[in-house]
Order: structure tokens, then sequence, then C-alpha cells
């Protein structure tokens, strides 16, 4: 008897091993949804593999400013969330991070093109919506100076921020000019935190997670007011064993600099999140 106690506990014990060093992943949200939390979103095909790189031919891009290759980077072990790529197989990829630095893993709706069918349908269906064109003033965090040119669908990348005149880029531009952001309750709101300031004040409480940031309107009546919303994934343990990535958002007030941190639900049973 006490022999079978032991072989039991002894599987029991492998088997735990094995789940604590697996990859854990909550369920990644929808088409949408993912398009929006993602830095760029396409379909390609991987030409060359090396370690945690792999480059692809773009034969579609939804979103994000991209050219006809892309490099992009997964872990090479599976135990870390990484996707494993084939060499001359198409792919429908969901990224994250900066431009230059994309990455992917398997928490996120990345899969091969023949079992992207449902996504794809979705993602033409939404694109097909927001097909027109506008010609906007715009610069972002590498180019520090407004220009202008053609935006077609979901353009929207980390540090892109668009005008309708040149007036309003230049205004953005220079942080000593503060400027205004009409609420729906009529009030107007002082902009006094630049975008710059905000992603620092997001970082100071959530580290540094390639943030999207937005500046939108929260709240109703009284309580309307203007905030920058930073979004970003970020990694922790689940019950401190299962390896899992969420996605979390900051929200810092436009004026007067107060952040407010919004996680998942179930993120207390988390940790590093």
């Amino acid at each position: 008897m006490k022999i079978k106690m032991l072989l039991a506990s002894f599987f029991l014990l492998i088997g735990l091993i094995g789940i604590a060093s697996a990859c854990s992943c909550v369920i990644p949200e929808p088409p949408k949804e993912s398009m929006e939390s993602s830095t760029a979103v396409f379909k390609g095909e991987v030409v060359r593999i090396e370690g945690e790189k792999v480059n692809l031919v773009i034969s579609k891009i939804y979103k994000g400013d991209l050219g006809t290759q892309v490099n992009i980077t997964t872990p090479t072990d599976s135990a870390m969330c990484g996707f494993n790529f084939v060499k001359n197989k198409e792919y429908l990829v969901y990224t994250s991070g900066n431009l230059s630095d994309l990455s992917t893993n398997i928490c996120t709706r990345t899969k091969l093109l023949s079992e992207a069918d449902e996504d794809i349908e979705e993602l033409d269906n939404l694109i097909s919506k927001q097909k027109d064109c506008k010609n906007l003033y715009w610069f972002d965090n590498e180019n520090k100076e407004c220009g202008q040119k053609e935006f077609c669908g979901l353009y929207v990348y980390q540090g892109l921020q668009t005008f309708e005149s040149k007036t309003q880029c230049e205004k953005s531009l220079n942080p000593a000019e503060n400027k205004t952001f009409n609420l729906s309750n009529g009030r107007k709101a002082e902009i006094k935190i630049m975008p710059e300031t905000a992603s620092q004040k997001a970082i100071e409480r959530l580290g540094e997670l390639g943030f999207n940031v937005t500046l939108k309107e929260v709240g109703s009546g009284d309580k309307t007011k203007a905030v920058y919303e930073l979004t970003g994934n970020k990694e922790g343990k689940f019950l401190g064993i299962f390896k899992i990535i969420a996605k979390v958002r900051a929200q810092v007030d436009a004026e007067t600099g107060d952040v407010k941190v919004i996680k998942p639900w179930w993120s207390f049973l988390a940790s590093g999140i």
C-alpha cells in the first residue's frame, strides 16, 4: 500500500511540474477587439526563420504602416508562449510592440491562414466599412514635424496622431501651448498633460509595455472628463504557476495627470499583472 501511494505521489508531482512549465493563456478576444489592441495585423508567408526572428512577405495589411516584408519575433520555446511558425506557410498574424520591433505569441489570434476563415471574414468586413481615405496632417514618435498624407482603413498605430488642420497639428506639437477637448456635456477640458507625459506615468505604474495611446472622453454628466487611455499586454503568472498574457489599461486625466489603472477582474489571482 505504501509503495502504491508513493508511486501515485510521484506521478502527480511529475504532472504538476509539466503543467507549471507549460504556457497558459487567457482566451483571445474576438477579431475586432484583437485588431484594435494589436499594433499591426496582416496576412503573410514565412520566408525565413532565424531563432526568435521570423521574416514574412506580406500579402495583405489590415492594420499598421508596413511595407512588403516584415520581421517579427516570437519565443523559440513553446513553454514561453512562442508561436511555431513554419517556413513557406501562410499565416494571419496579430502583433504587439513598436512597429520597428513587432512580436507575437500563441496567446494571440495568430494562426495558419487555412484556419483563419472566421477572422478574415470579420476583418475584411471591418476594412470595407472603413475603406474611405482621408487627407490628414500627422506626426508620430519618429517624425516630429507636421506632414500631410492620405490615410486609409485602420491606419492607427502607436505614437501616431492625426489632425484635420495644420494648425491643430502644430499646436499639439508644442507642449507649451495648452489645448482644449470638447466634452459631450458642453464643457471644454483644458489639456495640460501631453501624450509623452501620460505615457511616462503609465510606465511608472505598469512598466514598459509598448502602449497604444488614445485621447478620449470617459464618464457622464458632471463627471465627464478627457483622459489618455493607454493599453498594453502584460505578462504574469496565474495562481503563481501558469504563464498568462493579459491586456491592461491606464487612464491618465488630461487635465490633472491623475492615473487610474484598469486590470482584468481576475488579476488578483495573478502575480505580475
